[in-house]
């Protein structure tokens, strides 16, 4: 061998280094994003790569040598016993998911890939894992099957009472009956149409397919047709409603009409559905600097402090005895906020238990052209 090729595969003392491969391999698990660790058949952690101090939040030194079980919550078997005694068996692992506990405590759900650690005789001395945090993904998956699970549920309540009244019309002898249970039957069917169309409203919102169609609009105009197509609820229910509008022509808001008079007309049936006969409903629309505002304050029954955070959650409903006969999809609220932020809005909601609530509706005014003078145009 040459004098200069002397530190190829050792140094001047005869000390072994590590060839090209084995340093390009050591950096790859040292700078991968997945977590990569090794441990001794007792559960003693031998290796620690960059990866599983992001995902753990443990430092190297602070997890080589301990055992395996600070990162494995206490409610799963330590070390999972049961992939330990399938690679001694032989058996091959293949990916699967489970839980891991951060230094913080907090849990991660990872994909975890587990294979045998072999000496140069090929006895097996170890166990490493690569793992893949899958937190964001595994959530979403539960709540696209509650999604599907509440959904089933919500179309079947409908569909069953439809079904039944037109069964019942059908048997009735008496065409007062026969009326009565048609009449109900188009109300389930109403509310069937209803939650149809706001599951679609949802996916194409979670798509990013909803297409607006912005352009400078009064928004006095929507909402007093708002007023007017909700009448007979306020008579049926005896309930006070009072529109007090102090906009000026000048006081545009760039949206899309249909969506806006969407926004408006779920936001003045909520506030009519829970409160009870009698009660009162105000509809203010001021203008303040930039900003439009329309505020909608109801003396119903209120929402629960602890549950206002929840309420744009899809299907979420708070199950009072008024709100259990008000019905609903649970979907209204939802899909109000998607489309107040998408077409540059701010929605509020304040509101306690027994002492109503006050729903504020924010659009920044729109800059609108100023038209030059014939005058001007002249010169």
């Amino acid at each position: 061998m040459a004098k200069g090729d002397s530190n190829r595969d050792g140094d001047a003392a005869g000390t072994p280094q590590p060839s090209v491969t084995q340093q390009i391999l050591t950096s790859i698990v040292q700078n991968t994003d997945d977590a990569v660790i090794s441990r001794d058949l007792d559960g003693k952690i031998l290796t620690w790569n960059k990866g599983a101090e992001r995902l753990y939040g443990y430092k190297m030194s602070e997890a080589v040598g301990k055992p395996v079980s600070i990162i494995v919550p206490d409610d799963l078997p330590p070390d999972d016993r049961d992939v330990v005694r399938r690679i001694r068996r032989g058996e091959h692992v293949e990916h699967y998911v489970t839980t891991r506990q951060r230094k913080d405590g907090s849990k991660v759900v990872v994909d975890l890939t587990v294979s045998p650690l072999r000496d140069k005789r090929g006895r097996f001395i170890g166990i490493s894992s690569i793992a893949r945090d899958i937190t964001e993904q595994s959530m979403m998956l539960k709540r696209q099957r509650e999604f599907i699970s509440i959904a089933s549920h919500e179309l079947r309540t409908p569909l069953t009472a439809l079904t039944g009244y037109l069964a019942l019309s059908q048997g009735a002898d008496d065409p007062l009956q026969a009326n009565e249970f048609t009449r109900r039957a188009y109300q389930a069917a109403q509310r069937l149409t209803k939650l149809v169309e706001d599951l679609l409203e949802v996916a194409r919102l979670e798509e990013d397919r909803v297409v607006l169609d912005l352009a400078p609009f009064n928004p006095s105009a929507i909402v007093e047709e708002s007023v007017q197509e909700l009448a007979p609820v306020v008579r049926q229910k005896r309930l006070q409603l009072r529109l007090k509008d102090e906009l000026t022509g000048r006081d545009l808001v760039k949206v899309d009409p249909v969506k806006f008079h969407q926004i408006v007309r779920n936001l003045l049936d909520n506030a009519l559905k829970y409160t009870p006969s009698g009660g009162r409903v105000s509809v203010n629309l001021t203008s303040s600097g930039d900003v439009v505002r329309i505020r909608i304050k109801d003396t119903g029954i209120g929402i629960d402090e602890k549950n206002l955070e929840k309420i744009f959650d899809k299907f979420f409903r708070e199950y009072t005895e008024l709100s259990v006969h008000a019905g609903g999809t649970g979907l209204g609220l939802f899909i109000t906020k998607q489309l107040v932020d998408r077409m540059g809005g701010t929605l509020a909601i304040r509101s306690r238990r027994q002492q109503g609530t006050a729903v504020t509706l924010e659009f920044p005014k729109a800059k609108v052209r100023k038209r030059k003078t014939a005058a001007k145009r002249k010169k």
